[in-house]
């Protein structure tokens, strides 16, 4: 149990670092001028702000219910939604590799930050998916990827354990 909530404590670390530095810039509008009235010369000027909301989504490999990956990803998209008000989306497979492209093709048309789960799930789909989209931001979790236009995002579990056994000071 302690180390699902360690996966699950390190993806909404890093799925928060990637949301801070994926933040849109706030846009201000324009002056608007409105033409002058001949005796009275009148100037309307509105500042308005214009704010992105951006949208995640997670392609996932099988469904929720899986206790490890599925599962912590729904609980940080759950949680990014409600605390930063952000537009969340899980696109479940339910382990049907003929769904693989289509739900990748679908997540990559209606979110700027696309989390695999597990990439290695998706390696010949991303391939074709990535290139088409190159204003998206993609991440391949639990390994390693050499395809272009992808960030990866890589669980040293060795490490976790290792940690689990040492003793506090």
């Amino acid at each position: 149990m302690n180390k699902n909530r360690f996966f699950l404590a390190l993806s909404l670390l890093i799925i928060l670092s990637f949301v801070v530095s994926c933040a849109p810039e706030v846009v201000e509008a324009p002056a608007v001028v409105e033409p002058a009235e001949e005796e009275v010369e009148e100037e309307v000027t509105e500042t308005e702000v214009i704010e992105e909301v951006i949208t995640v989504a997670v392609v996932a490999g099988g469904e929720i219910g899986d206790l490890g990956f599925i599962d912590s990803a729904n609980e940080g998209l759950m949680k990014m939604e409600s605390e930063l008000g952000l537009n969340t989306e899980i696109l479940q497979t339910r382990n049907d590799a003929t769904r693989f492209l289509d739900d990748l093709i679908s997540a990559a048309e209606m979110a700027d930050l696309i989390f695999v789960v597990p990439g290695y799930f998706f390696d010949e789909q991303l391939k074709q998916v990535v290139p088409q989209f190159p204003d998206k931001t993609f991440v391949y979790v639990d390994g390693e990827t050499a395809i272009e236009g992808m960030t990866s995002l890589r669980f040293l579990e060795n490490e976790g354990a290792f940690l689990a056994g040492a003793k506090p000071f």
